[in-house]
């Protein structure tokens, strides 16, 4: 990273292209929405919140990530602590369910598990990383529609296979999808992730107007991300995104 360095010996998770993308992404949303408190869930090395803080440093606003593996929350504090951003970060040990924060927040940003008990891991700690458990879809929506202020987002990247799985836990936790960027690895691919924003269903912020003979109906706008051009070389677009970030660019 160009402007801070992430140790990940102990996290159960690594840094991957998904964080990346979701911390880049998330922190790109933030300035939009003018954050001024974030909160990461999971946050494992603590690279989602240190991208965001990043982002937003015009806006200083307070970032607190959430870990409730002990190795890993270990290593995100000292990360952030060897950070230009310390003062803006705060890292708790604890389960994100059974987290009480004093004020709402403006953005809550998640990489979930979203691997059922039949993948396997030989690393258990990686294994629970990547496992739902307790932290279902709904369970993740319904705490962070109730952690959420009234005009916040919840920002997740998934696999595109079970976005009808969080679409549907959503409505029932009493929010929407107002937005989802499809992610390609390259052009002739079809995406296997997605980025998905979520708000209060009262919240009709980036949907689609449809009409039918019904009415008109609302849609989450789309957007598409493609990593790799038809060469095997970054798109711009995902250069664009990323060289704020990665030494690469």
């Amino acid at each position: 990273m160009k402007r801070f360095s992430v140790r990940q010996s102990l996290s159960a998770m690594k840094v991957g292209t998904d964080g990346t993308l979701l911390g880049a992404l998330g922190g790109d949303l933030a300035l939009r929405q003018k954050a001024a408190r974030i909160l990461d869930i999971g946050t494992g090395t603590g690279l989602i919140a240190l991208m965001a803080a990043q982002k937003t440093e015009p806006l200083h606003a307070h970032i607190v990530g959430i870990e409730t593996d002990h190795a890993s929350f270990e290593e995100a504090r000292d990360n952030v602590l060897a950070s230009p951003f310390r003062d803006r970060i705060e890292v708790i040990e604890g389960d994100f369910l059974h987290y009480l924060a004093e004020k709402p927040f403006d953005l809550i940003l998640s990489n979930p598990p979203y691997f059922t008990a039949t993948h396997g891991s030989e690393d258990e700690r990686r294994t629970l990383a990547r496992h739902f458990g307790r932290l279902t879809p709904f369970s993740l929506l319904l705490k962070s529609s109730e952690m959420l202020g009234d005009d916040g987002r919840v920002m997740m990247i998934f696999p595109t296979n079970i976005l009808g799985d969080f679409s549907a836990a959503a409505e029932r936790a009493g929010l929407r999808i107002l937005s989802q960027t499809m992610i390609h690895t390259t052009p002739r691919k079809s995406p296997k992730r997605v980025v998905a924003t979520f708000g209060h269903k009262g919240d009709s912020s980036h949907l689609e107007r449809l009409s039918s003979e019904d009415g008109a109906c609302s849609l989450p706008s789309e957007e598409t991300l493609t990593i790799l051009d038809e060469l095997g070389a970054y798109t711009p677009g995902y250069r664009a995104l990323l060289s704020p970030f990665l030494t690469i660019f």
